[in-house]
């Protein structure tokens, strides 16, 4: 790094804001050392001569909290916002543990998480991931799946009715 870009951010870092005076001579010097720079010292040097004019800032007008202007209640929309940010936490944290057990299904049945096999354009699976088109997860198999195939072999069978046929007397 040159001298004169050294002294620029030796300038641009420092601590205390030097003098017009001191500036103009750190730029000549870092003018004669960097002849590269010098187009950039000149416009520094005629800002610090004539410097922008800088707009009036506008007064701030005191809004009290309790009402703004057009009739706008400030308290009434801070409640709001309040229970509307309450809402949309509540329904991520229902959005978060729906997405969990959808995933804790779709692995047990060897399904895609995000689609189930039923968007052709799915980043995941493009449509393939129908139940079983990936490995099942044994052990999330036996926990969801697992009371339900249980308390199907265990059920009674049921009796089918008998059908009667309308032109006789006799079952079919």
């Amino acid at each position: 790094m040159s001298s004169a870009s050294e002294m620029m951010l030796q300038m641009l870092a420092g601590g205390q804001a030097p003098s017009a005076a001191s500036l103009g001579e750190r730029l000549s010097q870092i003018a004669q050392q960097d002849p590269r720079l010098a187009p950039l010292v000149q416009q520094m040097q005629e800002r610090l001569a004539n410097p922008p004019a800088r707009p009036e800032p506008e007064p701030e007008v005191e809004e009290s909290a309790e009402s703004a202007p057009d009739g706008i209640d400030c308290a009434r929309l801070l409640k709001r916002n309040e229970k509307l940010t309450s809402i949309a936490r509540e329904i991520f944290e229902e959005v978060q543990t729906l997405r969990a057990r959808n995933d804790m299904l779709a692995s047990a049945l060897g399904a895609c998480h995000l689609c189930w096999g039923d968007d052709p354009e799915c980043p995941y699976c493009t449509g393939a991931g129908r139940v079983g088109a990936y490995l099942i997860n044994p052990k999330q198999f036996d926990q969801v799946i697992g009371p339900a195939v249980k308390q199907l072999k265990e059920r009674p069978k049921l009796v089918e009715p008998q059908q009667i046929h309308r032109g006789g007397d006799h079952a079919i």
